[in-house]
């Protein structure tokens, strides 16, 4: 794949949109003032139309003389291009349209910052169905006619299938644990590629409702389209172009300097992308270079991933005889031999084959098989530390600028137990020994006790163990608080009382720790290890307890 050109077309003022056309070789784009359909190589627009309506989206309808407008304020606007009248349909959303779709010829459906969908038709003035079943905004919606479907991707970290003829509840609803802000359904199939907030690309399948793979990118994706004919997907990242097969593996990349990607086309093995850059809409034209050797290798590889290397056996394999330290009868006539010395299963003796099938070559595929499978989960390994690395990343940085209170507090609004112990370990390691205050270790062991309700044995023990850590470092400077409160002759002479303070509230936490009802459960627990823990820490924060009584 190479860049082919580069076009610029000034807009004069700041884009907000732009679409390209399905027809033919145009596209539009939108400023605050006007409206411009361009040409492919012709600089000047063909049409400019003045633009009042604060437009936030718009689409061309496959009715090729009507443009589709979405505005800030919610109304939905119908542009006649040849007599350049535009025209309000009663249609009413109560936020910025985010999304318009082509159903049929007639046909479209809007999406919006009210997570409202709505259904029109070009003849009515009214939408013939509205649709809440999301919880936040709608950034995508992607159609197929023939099957009668649309699905919707969401804010809210959902996806909802639905078919046209019925609207009273969706045929699905998907979990996508992040924003979703692309969708690209492919035709006459069941799979949706998805894209949204993490950098990640999904496959699924939507008659079944499951997720069958994932792909970890550079950055979050920003424009998919699809190549029916190599069967490629295309991606547009904010500095990259990738190509993945259908089962996300990576083909082919290319890095490209470029801003915020508005809109991605696909045609004749010419992928152009329309990119926004202040007021200079820039037209990006590549030339797919992918050589069917590397499509048919890549097709390969997808068949013998879906066969379980153990049964690989049952088919003819290719062998070069220098592979192994076997002494084989090789005893095959010479013409059947190919010129890189490579010989298959067929033309092999009796006795390579018996060896073939003996149990120590069957154990080797077996293992292979299992490396096979352990392969396919690391794309999800990846995912998870990403996202691991990513929460991290504020915690890390407010914990470097020594202020913990913002950091227990950056924890829980993450609401994963795996940062607040990442934070434990950081504190127990730390070469620089920070040193812990009362406020702090209060906070700290407020945390720590979520960690005992956790229903992992693992994370229970570290809430312990991180306990005995607070308790470790704070015993000597609440053993001379103590001492100093006892050498005060009077009140006059405590002017320290505020800073003594968090000494008491933090004497009364250890207490009420001890005294928790998770701690007596701990102490009955059929894990020893966990049992003896939790009945060491309890008997040397007791015993500190009472002796400064």
């Amino acid at each position: 794949m190479k860049q082919y050109t580069t076009c610029d077309y000034l807009n004069k003022s700041e884009i907000i949109c732009s679409k390209f056309s399905p027809h033919q070789n145009q596209f539009i784009s939108v400023n605050e003032k006007n409206i411009f359909l361009w040409s492919d190589q012709i600089y000047q627009p063909l049409i400019v139309l003045s633009n009042s309506a604060q437009i936030s989206c718009i689409e061309f309808s496959k009715q090729t003389n009507l443009i589709l407008e979405g505005t800030q304020e919610g109304k939905i606007l119908i542009l006649e291009l040849e007599q350049q009248i535009q025209q309000e349909t009663k249609a009413l959303h109560n936020g910025a349209i985010t999304k318009l779709t082509n159903y049929d010829i007639n046909t479209f459906i809007s999406g919006s910052q009210d997570s409202v969908i709505m259904v029109h038709d070009l003849r009515q003035n009214m939408p013939i169905a509205q649709i809440k079943q999301h919880k936040q905004q709608i950034n995508d919606i992607v159609a197929d006619s023939e099957k009668f479907q649309f699905v919707c991707g969401s804010q809210d970290e959902t996806i909802s299938i639905w078919d046209f003829r019925n609207y009273s509840q969706p045929q699905g609803l998907l979990d996508h644990q992040d924003s979703v802000y692309n969708l690209l359904m492919i035709k006459n199939s069941d799979t949706l590629f998805t894209s949204g907030e993490k950098y990640t690309i999904q496959q699924w399948d939507i008659t079944k409702q499951i997720q069958n793979r994932i792909s970890i990118t550079q950055q979050p994706i920003q424009k998919m389209v699809f190549d029916y004919e190599q069967e490629i997907l295309i991606c547009a990242q904010q500095d990259i172009l990738d190509l993945f097969n259908t089962e996300l593996i990576q083909l082919n990349s290319i890095e490209i300097d470029w801003s915020r990607i508005q809109d991605m086309k696909l045609e004749n093995d010419v992928v152009q992308v329309l990119e926004q850059r202040g007021d200079i809409l820039k037209l990006h034209v590549f030339q797919l270079e992918l050589n069917t050797q590397q499509v048919e290798d890549s097709q390969t590889q997808i068949q013998d991933s879906q066969i379980p290397f153990s049964q690989l056996m049952q088919f003819d394999q290719c062998f070069y005889p220098t592979q192994s330290n076997e002494k084989l009868d090789q005893s095959y006539e010479q013409e059947a031999q190919v010129s890189d010395d490579i010989i298959t299963t067929q033309n092999l003796s009796l006795k390579f084959s018996q060896i073939l099938f003996t149990k120590s070559n069957q154990d080797k595929y077996i293992q292979l098989e299992i490396i096979n499978e352990i392969s396919l989960d690391h794309s999800k390994v990846k995912m998870i530390l990403n996202e691991r690395i990513q929460k991290l990343k504020p915690i890390i940085k407010l914990y470097s600028q020594n202020d913990m209170k913002q950091c227990i507090q950056q924890i829980r609004r993450c609401n994963d137990n795996s940062a607040l112990i990442d934070l434990f370990a950081m504190l127990r390691q730390d070469t620089a020994q920070k040193k812990l205050q009362a406020e702090d270790t209060f906070l700290l062991l407020e945390s720590a006790i979520l960690l005992l309700n956790s229903k992992f044995s693992y994370q229970i023990i570290k809430g312990l163990e991180f306990i005995k850590f607070c308790y470790s470092q704070m015993k000597d400077s609440i053993i001379q608080y103590k001492n100093a409160r006892k050498q005060l002759q009077n009140k006059a002479q405590d002017k320290n009382q505020n800073r003594q303070k968090p000494y008491e509230t933090l004497i009364l936490q250890f207490d009420k720790i001890v005294k928790l009802p998770n701690f007596n459960k701990l102490l009955k627990s059929k894990d020893i290890n966990l049992a003896n823990l939790t009945s060491q820490i309890k008997n040397e924060i007791s015993q500190f307890l009472n002796k400064l009584e």
